[in-house]
């Protein structure tokens, strides 16, 4: 038996090992990074969700430590809306666009994330806005949006 051998194993377990704990500490700051933006862009939604309802459009609205949703509701039961939070995989920020066509549900996403360093805080606004206004544009398909 050779102890270069079982070096050469320690080596590759201590470095798996540590690649993993990285991993793990990246996640984490991650999932802190996330719950900041998201309690910064929580009030956002909330005041949109107000004004849509001010202007007789039914929203749906719900804030987690990690992700929210928003979802304008159409008068066939049917929504569009977004949900932005942590990735579950990655961790990142990332944006969905939820809707449903046709009596099915979907989702599309643009494949991007955003960390720290990319993050500005103007890109939920600009998403949001998107958003509502997808939904108002396909609110006809639907019978018109809900009202509260």
């Amino acid at each position: 038996m050779s102890d270069d051998f079982f070096n050469k194993i320690d080596k590759q377990l201590d470095s798996s090992k540590a690649k993993k704990e990285a991993a793990q500490a990246t996640q984490t700051d991650r999932l802190k990074f996330a719950a900041q933006v998201i309690s910064q862009c929580a009030p956002v939604a909330e005041q949109y969700q107000q004004k849509l309802h001010e202007r007789g459009v039914k929203v749906e609205y719900s804030a987690f430590p990690h992700r929210l949703t928003f979802k304008i509701l159409y008068k066939d039961g049917g929504f569009h809306g977004l949900t932005f939070g942590a990735d579950r995989d990655s961790s990142r920020l990332t944006f969905e666009g939820i809707f449903t066509d046709e009596g099915k549900s979907w989702t599309s996403t643009s494949g991007g994330g955003y960390d720290e360093k990319s993050w500005k805080a103007e890109i939920f606004e600009q998403k949001l806005q998107k958003e509502i206004e997808d939904a108002l544009f396909y609110a006809d398909r639907h019978h018109g949006v809900a009202t509260p």
